[in-house]
């Protein structure tokens, strides 16, 4: 969402006593450490800010000789509950005094308005609107900047555009002409899915700009300044920044975008010869309501472009597609019909499968097509439609079903249309794979998309044998990552299906978790693994996956991180998939801690309702002549009443 005000209080706070004095450090959200100051790109200088409690250190240094100078402002005062009067220390002069006022727009970006600065005594006056200006530059804080620390962008849909270049020498434009079809920009399709240049000829690509042929961004700010809309966009998988302006038609289109090469987020008008910039002035907005439809207006009057890349934008005029096609609308299978969980570390997503449409919920809906006689076997071609100006997308679902309650899946990279209109090609395998870095850096290899586990939605899970190796003992002793021991019980009489993880200490049983099987996957050239839930205290229930790596190795990870990828990325240690490791729990030969698995299960027949230390209870029960009498196991119940920890 766009940065509002009820979180800009949060970040401003609000002070009751006017001029109040600055016992107070500068607001949480500026706050630095030593590696990772706020950083300011100008043309020609870089700024950095590091900030600890009510000082502010800043180095200036200049790009072209290196050169750089520092200075320290300390908060004297706060003025009318969000302005800063505030000390400016230079070795060189005496003390002088300014007035900023922080602008946050989101955790990692912010902007100030400031004063000019005032030698003497310090005066409130310097903090009146009048005596502040806003400084287009905007300060970005890696340190603060997340992967999943995303803004909505300040548009949804996709248009084309010309495109005028400024080289920020004497103000000339150059107009980027050799481009069939045009640039085109699309934001937000889906939520939080950022903006996607397509600059569509390497002609069109500024030598300064730093973009690809096909630039993904991600919004990390977005904000509204003189009813025009500002963006700070970050190159996927990159630092680097731009700041875009997004001018505005009265019928709330688009009409024009500024791309800021450098990181200055200009306002009002655009006369400075030293800025950088692309301009794009919209040209149209296409809604594609036939898949078998000429991108390109000219197509049919320029019959040659069938003999070059441009074919690929003039489908139905080239023949690789017919206009008198119509799709077919398919299946799924009534295996997958139904309502789905996938299980991250950030939460539950759902996925709700039906007859011919599949929603979900983190990237939109899609409906069951096919361009073929007959349908490829556990996969499906799936069309995303818009009606914003975005174009149709193709992918392709690829699944398997290894118990009623569990499905694995896999999404093939986005096809965006026009593309062949066949089920083989969109289904290739190929689709399914990225490319990836290797230790040498021209060489790239390719990996193939792991399969993600879903759970079905059901107030009746289906539960399975939890196949848990032939090795381990029916209950085994653990010691997890963290250090703590405890046992492992492979069911009970009336759970057979159920996996009790016991905590210990000092020889009590301190917490006990109860999970519930409900999908086990062992293939060929694969780990064993096993899809695990547990029911919360308020009805909700959490769904992992055990991972068996050795006969002595066990990890936990979010259900639908549940594959062999993310198994042997964590052994090799892997940091980027580091934090997928919920549990490592290894076994121990001996058990002594805990008992035997027929004194166990005995032990857990008997109603506690926290699970008392294994072997020294069971001594004094048997003691009591409570174990020792054989039970019929249709009579025995077995009550483990599960308290989370």
């Amino acid at each position: 969402m766009q940065w509002d005000s009820e979180r800009e209080e949060k970040f401003t706070g609000s002070i009751d006593q006017q001029n109040n004095p600055c016992i107070v450090a500068y607001k949480d959200f500026l706050q630095t450490t030593e590696s990772k100051p706020w950083i300011l790109n100008h043309t020609d200088r870089i700024n950095t800010y590091h900030v600890e409690a009510d000082e502010m250190t800043v180095n200036d240094c200049s790009k072209e000789t290196l050169k750089c100078s520092s200075y320290r402002r300390e908060c004297w005062k706060i003025v009318q509950g969000d302005r800063f009067l505030t000390r400016h220390i230079e070795s060189e002069f005496t003390d002088r005094f300014l007035c900023l006022k922080f602008l946050p727009r989101s955790k990692s970006v912010i902007q100030i308005s400031t004063s000019h600065i005032k030698p003497g005594t310090p005066n409130d006056y310097l903090c009146r609107d009048q005596w502040l200006a806003l400084d287009p530059w905007p300060w970005i804080s890696h340190e603060h900047y997340s992967l999943d620390d995303k803004t909505s962008c300040p548009f949804t849909g996709g248009y084309n555009f010309d495109m005028y270049f400024n080289s920020g020498l004497m103000n000339i434009n150059h107009k980027c002409t050799d481009t069939i079809p045009p640039v085109r920009i699309e934001s937000d399709c889906t939520e939080g899915e950022g903006i996607t240049f397509r600059f569509r000829n390497r002609n069109c690509l500024h030598t300064e700009g730093n973009f690809d042929l096909v630039q993904k961004t991600t919004c990390i700010a977005s904000w509204e300044e003189g009813g025009d809309k500002y963006a700070i966009l970050r190159k996927n998988n990159d630092r680097y920044f731009w700041c875009i302006r997004v001018l505005f038609s009265p019928n709330g289109d688009v009409a024009k975008i500024f791309v800021f090469l450098d990181w200055v987020c200009q306002s009002g008008n655009i006369n400075n010869n030293r800025l950088k910039y692309l301009q794009m002035d919209k040209i149209g907005k296409k809604n594609i309501t036939h898949e078998c439809t000429d991108e390109f207006y000219a197509c049919e009057s320029v019959g040659e472009y069938c003999a070059t890349e441009v074919k690929d934008v003039c489908p139905r005029t080239c023949g690789q597609c017919h206009s008198n096609e119509t799709i077919q609308y398919c299946t799924f299978p009534q295996s997958i019909l139904g309502s789905w969980v996938k299980s991250t570390l950030q939460g539950n997503e759902k996925i709700a499968i039906e007859n011919s449409s599949l929603v979900y919920a983190q990237i939109g809906k899609f409906r069951c097509v096919t361009f073929d006689k007959e349908i490829i076997p556990l996969r499906r071609v799936l069309l995303q439609e818009f009606s914003n100006g975005c174009y149709p997308r193709f992918s392709c679902l690829q699944y398997n079903t290894p118990s009623p309650s569990v499905m694995r899946f896999r999404l093939s990279k986005v096809m965006l249309w026009p593309v062949f209109l066949s089920d083989a090609r969109i289904c290739d395998d190929d689709n399914f794979k990225t490319l990836v870095d290797t230790e040498r850096l021209d060489i790239k290899t390719s990996e193939t998309f792991p399969l993600q586990s879903i759970v079905r939605e059901s107030n009746n899970e289906n539960y399975v044998t939890c196949n848990l190796p032939s090795s381990m003992k029916k209950v085994s002793a653990f010691v997890d990552n963290h250090g703590k021991q405890g046992c492992i019980v492979q069911g009970t009489f009336s759970k057979p299906r159920t996996i009790f993880l016991s905590y210990m200490q000092n020889g009590g049983v301190t917490d006990t978790i109860e999970y519930r099987c409900i999908g086990s996957v062992t293939y060929i050239s694969s780990l064993k693994s096993i899809i695990i839930s547990r029911q919360l205290d308020a009805g909700d229930k959490q769904y992992f996956c055990w991972i068996v790596l050795n006969k002595n190795e066990i990890i936990q990870v979010p259900a639908a991180s549940c594959n062999t990828f993310t198994a042997k990325a964590i052994q090799r240690g892997d940091e980027s998939y580091s934090n997928l490791l919920m549990k490592r729990l290894i076994l121990q030969k001996e058990s002594s801690n805990c008992a035997s698995a027929n004194k166990t299960m005995a032990h857990l027949a008997q109603d506690w309702t926290v699970p008392p230390p294994f072997s020294k209870e069971i001594s004094s029960a048997s003691a009591a002549g409570i174990i020792g009498i054989t039970y019929p196991y249709v009579l025995i119940s077995v009550i483990m009443l599960s308290v989370g920890f």
